[in-house]
């Protein structure tokens, strides 16, 4: 039961998230007098429906995997044609906006989640140092040049953040063989050099457990909280930093760096969501402006279907005076979201086939 409750949580975090999105295109097409013939949050069987006077439709629907504000620009029929508010009538520079305006939405979101991310759990954080493993018969003495009590803050110049943590920095030094470690021992900052070794020790449940790192068997990760003025200054560069991940991430997608069973659609997504829900409820802080940022570079991309797509269309327009065949190009996104909605669910397929069969 607490699974379940824990997957409605993630499916209610990512559905705010994509109506933030639709909300976005919403608000700037009122605000530039476009008109809107559908807002839906979900898609599948109407829950509720309400018509407002200016013809505008409201729904809910029930399946809470994402939403859509719907402006017609697909539309080909004479009377959409002939209607000056139709999305296609309407000016380049405004049809940019509204089709941009889903991202900002998503990204300044983000900034607004990271800044209650960092005023509720910080950004930095130390390794305080509790219990070193007992004995290593190939280099005994390869702990010695740290102490119980030590707070590690960083590697070779590299202080420990939410994005980038002490595995990570560990596994980008591994090779190097000895670090330069950033150290709070009795409130003095220090850097040592501390050797990185292979060793093993016996876990809480007395199964021996073979890593590679410090010599640190027992640890306490403590987060620096930051004040409003700093969590505010911080918020943009760490969702700055977020983006940069998700773009290395995509570019080792592409290139093949990351293998096709890590990746998965929506399913993936909300099982993931609500794993990480399950260790803390503390993470959805993270995750919120984290999806938040994913969305806003996704729906940027130019793949049919897509926001990033539909902008190229309308840059092509303004740039040549005159439109792609508007029949070509609502064939050109219908296809491409069949495509996307596919891979999605292979996608989803193959991370069920990896993730809970195997």
């Amino acid at each position: 039961m607490t699974t379940v409750l824990y997957i409605v949580m993630a499916l209610v975090a990512l559905l705010i998230m994509i109506t933030i999105h639709e909300f976005g295109h919403y608000i700037a097409g009122k605000l530039l007098s476009f008109k809107i013939q559908e807002f839906s949050i979900g898609f599948g069987p109407v829950l509720y429906k309400k018509v407002k006077k200016n013809g505008e439709i409201f729904y809910i629907k029930a399946i809470p995997l994402g939403g859509y504000c719907a402006f017609g620009e697909d539309d080909t029929d004479e009377a959409t044609q002939k209607d000056p508010t139709a999305f296609n009538n309407q000016a380049p520079w405004k049809r940019l906006i509204v089709l941009s305006a889903g991202v900002i939405f998503n990204f300044i979101s983000a900034i607004l989640f990271s800044v209650i991310l960092l005023l509720v759990v910080g950004y930095n954080y130390t390794l305080n140092v509790k219990e070193f493993a007992t004995s290593d018969d190939n280099n005994p003495a390869f702990h010695q040049t740290l102490e119980k009590g030590d707070k590690i803050m960083g590697i070779e110049g590299e202080k420990f953040t939410i994005i980038k943590s002490h595995t990570s920095l560990l596994t980008k030094y591994r090779d190097e063989g000895t670090v330069d470690v950033l150290i709070l021992r009795d409130g003095e900052e220090k850097t040592i050099q501390v050797l990185l070794h292979e060793y093993t020790y016996e876990d809480a449940d007395g199964n021996d457990q073979t890593v590679y790192g410090m010599g640190i068997v027992n640890s306490q990760m403590e987060y620096v909280k930051l004040n409003f003025f700093e969590a505010l200054g911080k918020a943009f560069i760490f969702c700055c930093e977020l983006a940069w991940m998700v773009l290395v991430i995509l570019w080792q997608l592409i290139t093949g760096q990351i293998a096709i069973t890590k990746m998965g659609g929506t399913v993936a997504t909300i099982a993931v969501m609500a794993d990480v829900m399950q260790q803390s409820l503390l993470n959805l802080l993270l995750l919120f402006p984290l999806i938040s940022v994913n969305l806003a570079i996704f729906n940027a991309l130019p793949i049919p279907a897509l926001d990033g797509a539909r902008m190229v269309f309308v840059g092509i327009e303004w740039a040549r005076g005159k439109p792609v065949n508007r029949n070509l190009e609502a064939k050109i996104h219908t296809w491409g979201l069949i495509v996307l909605f596919g891979l999605v669910v292979v996608f989803d397929l193959i991370y069920m086939f990896v993730n809970v069969f195997n």
